[in-house]
């Protein structure tokens, strides 16, 4: 990656602040010698052509609210957590979110990110997003030249920030901020919640790529474990309540786009 190609350039709109990262090439996928890899994470030259911005944090519940309060937009639903074996009916979407504004929204499924950014493009001028996935993993990589081992994901571990495989499953996210920050100052895109993309969750294209966005119709299948599973998203960042090498920066997941749970929130790009 050209590590002098990711600035510093920040704007601040209405509370949210984004940072800028240029337009340059990366290899996308797995690092040289990280046995966490699976075949899903295949290696790639990337060239991502254009320059964009990155919310320095997952949307959190104090500005989805200001869309609920504008909108009416209903919440009036319970989304589904993890019990340690199956997903299962979880709290009420206000239960989870109102535990203060500087937390990640979650039990937003992929339209309700839509719909947000729909509102917030609309209140202030401004084209928001989602990312693609490949944009998400540059901004979550933010320069590093990692061998081995992703470092972002070794803190998570090191700081208790991700459920450990022999623990219960843990009940809500923490706040932003108090994890996990780039080199250029994103925070939490990495163990806190997973973040939704734009792309449609598939096997990579092996070719050199520009501003690759993934298959352009909904496949048939996600391709899961070695099997074929229903179509869905790709998510991003790992999460509290997963495995910390869920977190590494070239690790893939997805769910599907109507899902709601509590593991998954958003943040936007620009």
């Amino acid at each position: 990656m050209d590590g002098d190609k990711l600035s510093q350039n920040k704007i601040h709109i209405d509370g949210m602040d984004f940072i800028e990262i240029e337009s340059c090439r990366f290899i996308m996928g797995t690092i040289d010698g990280d046995e966490l890899a699976t075949a899903l994470e295949k290696r790639r030259n990337i060239w991502i052509s254009k320059s964009f911005y990155v919310q320095t944090t997952p949307v959190t519940t104090g500005q989805y609210f200001k869309f609920i309060n504008e909108t009416g937009y209903d919440h009036d639903y319970y989304i589904e957590k993890w019990d340690g074996e199956d997903w299962v009916i979880g709290p009420h979407f206000m239960e989870i979110n109102s535990r203060g504004e500087n937390y990640p929204i979650v039990g937003v499924s992929y339209y309700d990110a839509h719909k947000y950014i729909e509102w917030a493009s609309k209140k202030h001028g401004k084209t928001f997003r989602l990312p693609t996935e490949a944009e998400f993993e540059l901004a979550a990589r933010s320069g590093c030249k990692c061998i081995g081992n992703c470092k972002y994901a070794m803190l998570v571990n090191q700081e208790g920030l991700s459920r450990k495989e022999e623990e219960k499953p843990r009940s809500a996210p923490r706040e932003v901020k108090k994890g996990i920050v780039t080199e250029i100052g994103l925070y939490d895109m990495h163990g806190l919640v997973w973040q939704w993309c734009e792309d449609w969750f598939f096997h990579y294209d092996s070719e050199e790529l520009v501003d690759p966005k993934g298959p352009e119709k909904e496949p048939h299948y996600a391709p899961w474990k070695g099997e074929r599973w229903a179509p869905g998203k790709v998510i991003r960042g790992g999460s509290f309540n997963y495995p910390y090498y869920h977190s590494r920066c070239s690790n893939r997941h997805y769910s599907k786009p109507s899902d709601r749970n509590i593991n998954v929130g958003f943040r936007l790009f620009i």
